[in-house]
């Protein structure tokens, strides 16, 4: 059954901090990229420590954080407060939640997270007091729903939200995982290397990528991905067998290709792809539209989608039978 929330909004959320400041990060990293494409780019990232430093830090996202969007189960009965949509904590509002009970993070608030549970029954189905087929309502799932997912009393928004802190998210709750999942992220290859030459050559590819994941086991998974990026593009006399007498830079639009290996937080993947100078001449560039290979390894670069969309939630379906 599809998983589904209100109004969810993916981004790294465990330090609200943090999102931002890797946004402007991976932005700083772009510009950065784009202005090395007239002189050489390793000289000119080198011309600056700091800019070289934001660059590298662009690539490694933190893994240590939550994600909004992301499922869990509860590993032990533990104390929960309601709160409403923003996160204002509601009088009155703790709740003893149920070992085993499936929630999503649908945002951060202060140093906690707000929380949906998965229905034990729908809005609707409380409303009619039966199930669609007619059959009755289980009691003790009922009580749940009115207790965790709805408030049946309110005209409006009926949805239940609580909070849960960083602490209880991490030690009283384990990530819910599904074989295959959508998967996609920011792509940097700073190196790669030429079969036509056998050169490694420092051509730096900027892009997007995603693909799809298959989680082996609960630490380990396996994506194919695929993606669009430019690449500031080194073109001198070897490259072009004497056609260009001055190195130059260019840029180049870049299909990857590729695989990428996730052992807990740590990922390593290995591309290939196809580089095309992008000014409408080629000059004899040897490694126009010809394959290459890189590697690459990254902290939490990647992140797996979630199919929410507005309207219902997923079910619970061992909890409170």
């Amino acid at each position: 059954m599809a998983k589904q929330q209100n109004a969810i909004v993916r981004e790294p959320v465990k330090n609200t901090w943090y999102p931002h400041v890797k946004t402007h990060l991976f932005v700083l990293a772009g510009l950065e990229l784009v202005r090395s494409i007239k002189p050489n780019p390793m000289a000119h990232l080198k011309k600056s420590p700091l800019r070289l430093t934001l660059t590298l830090i662009a690539i490694l996202p933190s893994c240590l954080f939550a994600q909004v969007g992301q499922e869990y189960r509860l590993t032990s009965d533990i104390i929960l407060r309601e709160c409403g949509i923003t996160g204002t904590p509601i009088a009155n509002g703790e709740k003893l939640a149920p070992y085993g009970a499936k929630f999503t993070v649908v945002a951060p608030v202060g140093g906690d997270f707000i929380i949906l549970f998965y229905d034990w029954y729908s809005a609707e189905q409380l409303a009619a007091g039966k199930l669609s087929n007619g059959d009755p309502l289980k009691p003790t799932r009922e009580a749940l729903a009115n207790r965790y997912n709805y408030d049946m009393s309110r005209a409006g928004e009926r949805d239940r939200y609580f909070l849960i802190t960083a602490g209880q998210l991490s030690g009283q709750a384990s990530i819910l995982t599904s074989l295959l999942s959508p998967t996609y992220g920011a792509l940097l290859l700073p190196i790669r290397y030429r079969p036509q030459s056998g050169l490694v050559t420092k051509d730096i590819s900027l892009g997007g990528i995603g693909g799809v994941r298959m989680n082996l086991k609960e630490d380990l998974s396996l994506g194919l991905m695929f993606g669009v990026a430019i690449t500031a593009t080194t073109v001198d006399s070897a490259s072009t067998e004497g056609r260009v007498v001055e190195a130059q830079n260019r840029a180049s639009a870049t299909l990857p290709l590729g695989v990428l290996v996730q052992w807990q937080r740590v990922q390593f993947g290995f591309f290939g792809g196809l580089d095309f100078l992008m000014d409408g001449t080629s000059d004899g560039w040897i490694y126009n539209a010809k394959p290459w290979l890189s590697l690459g390894i990254g902290l939490g670069l990647f992140t797996e989608d979630v199919n929410l969309k507005p309207g219902s939630k997923a079910t619970q379906q061992d909890v409170g039978r």
